[in-house]
């Protein structure tokens, strides 16, 4: 038995060492990158880095998931906002995804509600990078005028490339494990030596899975930009006066400032009846009741003088 913890922590210790090594080398391979002597140069080699890191993954651990697509060093993620004045809210809306299914993209969440007689909507374009440009341009077409506009560019290359040298050397070592594992059962057939192997296999999966997780997450969010679009209907449709003086949105002003008014009266009203006056009789109770008290008590002396 202790022979055979001996064999499981030397094994253990090899592990650690052969990634170590690893480390080493995907390190130097990265600072090799760092300093090309043309951008071609650098988008090219890290791109054979990267596709021999997913080939090695594949032949060294046949159970393991299928490795992800290789990317270049360079990857972005765009993100942006904009909040735009339409004259009308759903024909923009239409207009405005026929452009993004136009370009190959889709609109990825749509709302739309009512605020008073008109309607809002807050939408979510996703839009491939390579196009956003244009459809932006093309989107603030729709617009009477763009209120405000942010884009925002992210780059996760290095991250990418990181969680891929960790998803080798993490692969390498499920390998390894489950090769012991097999030994293992064949010699000894101890059950406490083959769980202990499991729960090392096992930590090794879930650890691979969670970094193949997050690098998936980062290849959709490259392949496609996020804008989030929010259009606000004009306060008016065309103005009877231009500039100066607009007696169409002071009717509306006025009509909404009368029916906030009366709102609030049936509000106080019902407030009164249901609120404050059970409130007023459940105090003036006992105050009655101490006059009455006080009064049949005066009585009886009255009558008596």
């Amino acid at each position: 038995m202790a022979k055979q913890r001996r064999l499981i922590l030397s094994f253990v210790l090899v592990v650690l060492l052969s990634g170590c090594k690893r480390e080493e080398a995907t390190d130097s391979s990265v600072s090799a990158l760092a300093k090309p002597s043309s951008r071609g140069e650098v988008m090219q080699t890290s791109s054979e880095t990267v596709k021999a890191m997913g080939q090695t993954s594949s032949d060294s651990s046949p159970a393991a998931a299928p490795p992800i697509a290789a990317q270049p060093s360079r990857m972005v993620v765009y993100t942006g906002d904009m909040q735009l004045i339409v004259k009308d809210t759903g024909a923009a809306v239409r207009a405005i995804q026929e452009v993004v299914i136009a370009n190959g993209g889709y609109l990825g969440e749509s709302r739309m509600w009512r605020e008073g007689e008109v309607f809002r909507a807050s939408i979510t374009l996703r839009i491939p990078p390579e196009r956003l440009r244009v459809v932006l341009d093309q989107i603030r077409s729709q617009a009477k005028r763009v209120e405000h506009e942010n884009l925002s560019a992210n780059d996760v290359g290095s991250e990418y490339v990181d969680l891929q040298s960790r998803l080798r050397n993490l692969r390498a070592t499920e390998t390894e494990l489950r090769a012991l594992l097999s030994t293992i059962r064949e010699r000894s057939r101890k059950a406490s030596e083959v769980l202990e192997i499991h729960q090392h296999l096992t930590a090794v999966r879930g650890e691979i899975e969670q970094l193949e997780g997050r690098a998936q997450h980062l290849a959709r969010t490259v392949a496609l930009a996020t804008v989030r679009v929010e259009l606000v209907p004009d306060a008016i449709g065309t103005p009877v006066v231009v500039g100066g003086w607009e007696p169409v949105a002071t009717f509306r002003n006025a009509s909404r400032a009368l029916i906030l008014l009366l709102q609030r009266g049936a509000d106080i009203m019902i407030w009164s009846l249901i609120y404050i006056l059970p409130a007023v009789l459940l105090l003036l109770l006992p105050v009655g009741f101490v006059v009455f008290v006080a009064r049949r008590v005066r009585s009886p002396r009255v009558r008596s003088t």
